[in-house]
C-alpha cells in the first residue's frame, strides 16, 4: 500500500473505513447531549458548522450536494444552505449510500 493511501486524509468520510453498523439515532443524539454539544452543533447547521463537524472544507459539501449524495440532509429555505445535523451524522457513518435513508 502507497504511503498515500495510508494517509488518514486522503479517507475523508471514506465509507470503506467507517466500519460496520450504522449509528442509531439514540447514539446521534448522545453524542451531542448537553448544551456544549448543541452550542457547537445545534440540530440545524449553517454550511460552515456542517463541514466543521464534518472536518471537510465547505467545497467538498457543496460537490456532495451537487452530486446528489446528500438527499435528505440540507434544505434550502431562501438564500441560505441549512443541514440537519442528526441526518448528516447518520449519513456519514451509514455503510453506504443505499444505507441511508432520510
Amino acid at each position: 500500500m502507497s504511503d498515500s493511501a495510508k494517509d488518514p486524509r486522503n479517507h475523508a468520510l471514506d465509507r470503506t473505513h467507517v466500519g460496520s453498523g450504522s449509528l442509531t439515532m439514540s447514539e446521534i443524539t448522545a453524542a451531542f447531549g448537553g448544551s456544549e454539544g448543541d452550542q457547537a452543533f445545534p440540530p440545524i447547521l449553517t454550511e460552515p458548522q456542517a463541514a466543521s463537524l464534518l472536518h471537510v472544507p465547505i467545497k467538498t459539501l457543496r460537490n456532495w450536494r451537487s452530486a446528489d449524495r446528500l438527499t435528505g440532509v440540507w434544505a434550502k429555505p431562501g438564500r441560505h444552505v441549512i443541514y440537519w445535523r442528526d441526518r448528516l451524522v447518520a449519513w456519514a457513518f451509514a455503510d453506504s449510500t443505499t444505507d441511508w435513508q432520510p
